[in-house]
């Protein structure tokens, strides 16, 4: 029992030493005089940066008529004969469209589908009937 508290003491003694000799360097920074802060020269009011104004982006009606001349078509160069009347016309039937629910897999596919297509898998538990 007395050599397993021999075997202690002597780690803790040479536990003590080391931490005392490595914090000798740290000491003698702490105790070290502080270095002074450079001086920076004073700046006053009137040395200071002016700010610019702020950006006026408004429009103004001036502006807004000189860039309306600028690219207005001259509809006055143009003859009226010149001009063409265009028709257009087409049929009443409407092409077949495809739709999500044509794309959902059903059956025993169609928790494979959800998992392959999660935004739209809600369609398999609340389908909407094809017209």
């Amino acid at each position: 029992m007395w050599k397993h508290l021999e075997t202690s003491m002597r780690m803790l003694i040479g536990i003590l030493a080391l931490s005392s000799l490595l914090a000798i360097p740290f000491a003698q920074a702490a105790n070290a005089p502080a270095k002074p802060a450079p001086q920076h020269p004073k700046v006053t009011r009137q040395d200071a940066p002016k700010t610019p104004a702020p950006l006026d982006l408004k429009l103004h009606p001036k502006d807004v008529e000189t860039l309306i001349a600028k690219y207005q078509i001259r509809l006055n160069d143009v003859r009226d004969s010149q001009l063409e009347e265009v028709v257009v016309s087409s049929t009443t039937e409407l092409l077949p469209m495809r739709s999500a629910v044509d794309d959902a897999w059903g059956g025993l596919f169609a928790p494979l589908w959800a998992a392959l297509n999660p935004t739209q898998s809600w369609r398999i538990f609340l389908p909407i009937p094809a017209q």
